[in-house]
């Protein structure tokens, strides 16, 4: 039984099957970080949720998955809300990792495939990373997650980045992986918006690339 009664809108349902380019694994990680798949009885829902001004990355998204409905505006938010209604889609997520409650209750990992960390990184700090600027020469870069994911994370970018690890705060189930070093963090921010002109396939959201900005000068 599928759910197409509740859709009438045209959707890509095989949308994260192949997993075989930068764009799939951008979007896994920015849902992994942002995105809430619900199911109750014969429900299937995902939805993403994003401040007004991020209209367009959303828009990218729904462009993704092929999806024709409209973006709703939460006016009372200020927010602009991504929801699409398949069976088929949600599930594929489900087995991804992207299912109710996983930043606390845990998420099967997925296998990310080393040509594909940097877009799976990208797309999970967009998502649910932070960057400030907390003095003149001064910044913090962070990221939060479920526990193991940010293990994952803290990982992978001393192995792709050089950075020694960051600091890892537990916090029950969710945890934050924060870097607060200059060099550290003007390492990470050329590692994920400095080099766009060589990774033209991965989306980014400009909000979260323009406080960094400053630190991408000469990382071409």
């Amino acid at each position: 039984m599928t759910d197409m009664s509740a859709r009438t809108r045209n959707l890509n349902e095989l949308a994260f099957d192949a997993m075989d380019t930068e764009a799939h694994w951008y979007w896994l990680g920015f849902l992994l970080a942002d995105g809430s798949v619900f199911h109750r009885r014969c429900e299937w829902r995902l939805a993403v949720s994003l401040r007004e001004s991020d209209r367009d990355h959303l828009e990218a998204l729904r462009e993704f998955l092929g999806y024709e409905a409209p973006l709703e505006l939460v006016s009372r938010a200020a927010q602009v809300r991504l929801v699409v209604y398949s069976m088929r889609l949600c599930r594929r997520l489900f087995e991804l990792g992207v299912v109710p409650r996983k930043s606390f209750d845990g998420h099967p990992m997925p296998v990310v495939p080393n040509r594909f960390a940097f877009a799976f990184v990208r797309g999970h700090f967009d998502g649910n990373g932070h960057a400030c600027k907390v003095s003149p020469n001064g910044y913090k870069l962070g990221f939060a997650g479920q526990h193991r994911l940010m293990r994952w994370m803290q990982e992978r970018l001393r192995h792709l980045v050089g950075v020694p690890p960051g600091l890892f705060y537990d916090k029950g189930g969710c945890a934050e992986l924060v870097y607060g070093r200059r060099h550290q963090v003007r390492a990470l921010a050329r590692w994920l918006y400095g080099f766009d002109h060589d990774k033209p396939g991965v989306p980014h959201l400009a909000r979260k690339r323009a406080v960094l900005e400053p630190l991408l000068e000469g990382a071409a």
